[in-house]
């Protein structure tokens, strides 16, 4: 039964990470912005959907990076995590 319940926090505290992924969008030009967005969970998917949230007729991409961060250790559920960053740089059509 601990057992089960060890997995289930854990399950949950992925999921809560996953879930916590950033989506920050700035303008940093004339029709040009840039999508913060990171995630160990959440993908590219996560960056195009809030550029096209702020786009609704289209982008044109300029860019897009991704840094993977060194491995953490996580004592809550006796882990790695391995934390990423992703920048979408875009124009609006």
């Amino acid at each position: 039964m601990k057992k089960i319940i060890k997995i289930f926090f854990i399950l949950t505290f992925l999921f809560t990470i996953g879930c916590a992924t950033q989506q920050e969008v700035y303008q940093v030009g004339n029709n040009t912005y840039q999508v913060l967005c990171g995630g160990m969970l959440g993908g590219w998917d996560v960056c195009y959907s809030a550029a096209y949230e702020t786009c609704p007729n289209g982008i044109n991409q300029i860019g897009k990076d991704q840094y993977n961060h060194p491995p953490q250790w996580n004592d809550l559920c006796a882990c790695y995590l391995y934390p990423v960053d992703r920048t979408l740089t875009f124009m609006c059509r």
